[in-house]
């Protein structure tokens, strides 16, 4: 399956799909100032480079971004980001179809 071909607004697997342990999206000062009225999703995290991450929440046994609305989970429903203008650089850098879309769809166990 091609970028082209992925819905990111029915998949959401790159805003889900993370392991237990896992540090979550990184918050730099930039992101945290874009984010603005969204500040309370900023979460403190030592696991991060720069000490905060985006707060997540579960849906089902999957991990995913609290800014998520919707479920990620398999078969694929609608899915949106509440804070898609604002979202961090991390997730700015995410393409359909790269790489990080296809670990994370196929640990959801959507079609690569």
């Amino acid at each position: 399956m091609s970028g082209a071909e992925l819905d990111c607004q029915a998949c959401g697997a790159c805003c889900a799909g993370w392991l237990p342990g896992e540090p979550f999206v990184a918050v730099t000062p930039a992101d945290a100032a874009r984010l603005g009225a969204h500040a309370g999703l900023v979460v403190p995290d030592d696991r991060t480079g720069t000490g905060r991450a985006l707060a997540t929440r579960t849906a089902g046994d999957v991990t995913c971004c609290a800014a998520l609305e919707g479920d990620p989970r398999p078969p694929a429903g609608r899915v949106r980001c509440a804070i898609y203008a604002a979202r961090p650089d991390a997730c700015r850098r995410v393409e359909p179809g790269d790489d990080w879309c296809r670990t994370m769809r196929a640990r959801l166990g959507f079609e690569a």
